[in-house]
């Protein structure tokens, strides 16, 4: 490696930051695949929290994850609902990649996203071992309805 590629390499950046009005994360560009668009997503009844929903990115179903489940933040801000709602507006998504290869972080609108070199220190980091905890978490959820549709 020569001192020209070195240089590049400790100014490449290392995390996508997503700053929204209330949190600040930075995911760890190692498990980032790409951010997409996603014109049509679903809200899933009872879903576990920090489940919004699913959509389907390039013919692959997707789980999407709300930033503020990820940010530590223990309220939800989402409506609750009763049945499958259609969202139609388009949105961005930050897709993982394997081996979380079928989750995305559904970003909020007007979150501003910007590659960074240093995490801020104020900000959340999402790493693998973070994505790993919150999806540990999710299994041992309860979520799912009786029969008569109450819980």
């Amino acid at each position: 490696m020569n001192a020209r590629s070195a240089a590049s390499t400790r100014r490449a950046p290392s995390f996508m930051e997503i700053r929204t009005s209330d949190a600040c994360l930075c995911v760890d560009l190692g498990i980032v695949h790409r951010v997409e668009t996603l014109l049509e997503w679903i809200r899933v009844p009872r879903a576990p929290h920090g489940v919004v929903g699913i959509g389907e990115i390039r013919g692959r179903p997707t789980t999407l994850i709300a930033t503020e489940a990820l940010a530590g933040k223990a309220g939800s801000k989402r409506k609750p609902v009763a049945v499958q709602e259609r969202e139609a507006r388009p949105r961005h998504v930050l897709l993982f990649g394997e081996p979380f290869g079928n989750l995305a972080l559904l970003l909020p609108e007007g979150a501003q996203v910007q590659p960074l070199r240093v995490a801020p220190a104020q900000a959340v980091i999402v790493d693998r071992s973070r994505l790993r905890r919150f999806l540990g978490g999710l299994r041992g959820a309860k979520h799912g309805m009786s029969g008569d549709g109450a819980p």
